[in-house]
């Protein structure tokens, strides 16, 4: 029985991956081994069924033993298919932002060259006192808004919050920093959604101003967890970018991020000697952002401060789109 050969014999000198070939040495390991177990089975069919399972597992054993090595390169270095389509992420860098301390005024020089347009009354967590935000429009210029908050006899200057009219400026309360603030949004320059936010620091007993520079700033549920970020999507910029804005409330200040600085590293891209711009769009409901340098296109989503490349069935410029249809609207 030890020098039949059985009908399976010969494939063993060939595992069946066709990836890794067996010595001449340790294939005659196997077939002793395999015939010897052969000898055993004709003991009896009884006994032959209870040992089958056995024999299973020795030939599985012996050949996990044989490609064990190819298994743990594959594991170690995966095919290249697997590292194309392997996504890939970077943690978002962000940057202190500015803030201003709010400078008292009396009414008689806040008022003038201006007319009273309305008053909403706002409630700060803080401060216990009725507050109200007075909206005031140039005498020459009535479309140009100017935004007061009035504690008692005192007026705090805010700035211009709009220059279309005093309908197109929004007074509301809103929560980004957990101690509440007053937030006005409105037009400027033909540019919706700029913000100015006012909060009150009760370490110094002073009304903080965050304005985002002046930016354009839009209200975002960037990654589809029920919480909107505070989003600059900065299409007529040059280059156009996207900025993104978050509460540091260790440092107590909004902190910012310009996402090509964080997709450049992603993609390897060297912002000294290359040109980078990024456009943020919608498409079957959820938020991409592009992002290109030169004739280089990609796409990634944004989601708890890490930005993470996404493939999509096509690599046409979304950006591009856009400001060729601006272009044919002039």
């Amino acid at each position: 029985m030890a020098n039949e050969r059985a009908p399976w014999e010969p494939s063993l000198r060939t595992d069946p991956l066709k990836q890794r070939h067996f010595s001449d040495r340790l294939a005659d390991q196997i077939r002793r081994r395999a015939a010897q177990l052969d000898q055993e089975l004709q003991l009896g069919r009884h006994r032959r069924m209870r040992r089958w399972p056995l024999v299973a597992a020795s030939l599985t054993v012996l050949i996990l033993a044989l490609a064990g090595p190819w298994l743990i390169s594959e594991l170690d270095h995966p095919s290249s298919q697997e590292d194309s389509s392997a996504r890939q992420a970077v943690e978002v860098v962000f940057h202190p932002g500015l803030k201003a301390e709010l400078t008292a005024m009396k009414p008689a020089v806040a008022e003038a060259a201006k007319i009273l347009e309305k008053t909403v009354p706002v409630k700060l967590t803080a401060v216990q006192r009725p507050l109200n935000l007075r909206l005031y429009a140039e005498l020459e210029k009535k479309n140009v808004i100017h935004a007061y908050l009035q504690d008692g006899k005192l007026l705090y200057p805010i700035g211009v919050v709009g220059s279309e009219g005093i309908d197109k400026v929004d007074v509301q309360s809103s929560d980004w920093t957990g101690d509440g603030e007053v937030q006005v949004t409105g037009s400027l320059a033909s540019e919706p959604n700029h913000i100015h936010l006012v909060k009150y620091n009760a370490q110094t007993y002073r009304y903080e101003l965050f304005d985002f520079q002046d930016h354009q700033v839009a209200q975002i549920d960037l990654d589809g967890d029920g919480r909107e970020e505070l989003v600059g999507n900065l299409v007529d910029s040059v280059p156009p970018y996207v900025e993104l804005h978050r509460w540091n409330a260790e440092r107590d200040y909004f902190e910012y991020a310009v996402l090509d600085e964080s997709a450049a590293l992603l993609y390897g891209v060297d912002r000294e000697t290359s040109v980078t711009r990024s456009y943020l769009f919608q498409e079957g409901g959820q938020w991409i952002i592009e992002f290109g340098a030169g004739e280089l296109i990609r796409y990634m989503t944004y989601k708890e401060g890490r930005l993470t490349d996404m493939k999509l069935k096509d690599q046409k410029s979304r950006l591009l789109e856009i400001q060729s249809k601006k272009q044919h609207m002039h």
